[in-house]
């Protein structure tokens, strides 16, 4: 993603309205997990200090956006272990093949 895009993307991200909710979460939904992580770091930089009421609207903020993050991660991570538990049992169903092959293969030349 080129880095013009990614910045659009993430001020994008960080001055969207939080009101409705349904439509600040769609948006969230929708962006690239990079933008989201600049959306929460910079969150993570303006909501640092002890500034008052602002700091809770950030953190409610920086920890949905790292909620929707963690879930659409955690769903990638569950999906690659799903098709590497496809891959590794075919692959175990090729290596019985192949040996049971070689037995057939060791039987015939034993008997020729």
């Amino acid at each position: 993603m080129e880095l013009r895009s990614l910045q659009q993307e993430i001020e994008t991200l960080i001055s969207f309205p939080t009101t409705p909710e349904a439509e600040w979460v769609k948006c969230f939904e929708a962006a690239s997990e990079s933008a989201i992580a600049g959306a929460i770091a910079h969150w993570k930089r303006t909501g640092s200090g002890i500034t008052g009421g602002n700091s809770d609207n950030v953190s409610n903020k920086r920890e949905a956006a790292a909620a929707i993050l963690q879930y659409r991660l955690s769903n990638k991570s569950i999906a690659t272990m799903v098709a590497l538990e496809k891959s590794t049992t075919r692959l175990s169903f090729v290596m019985v093949g192949l040996a049971v092959v070689g037995l057939i293969l060791s039987a015939l030349q034993i008997l020729l």
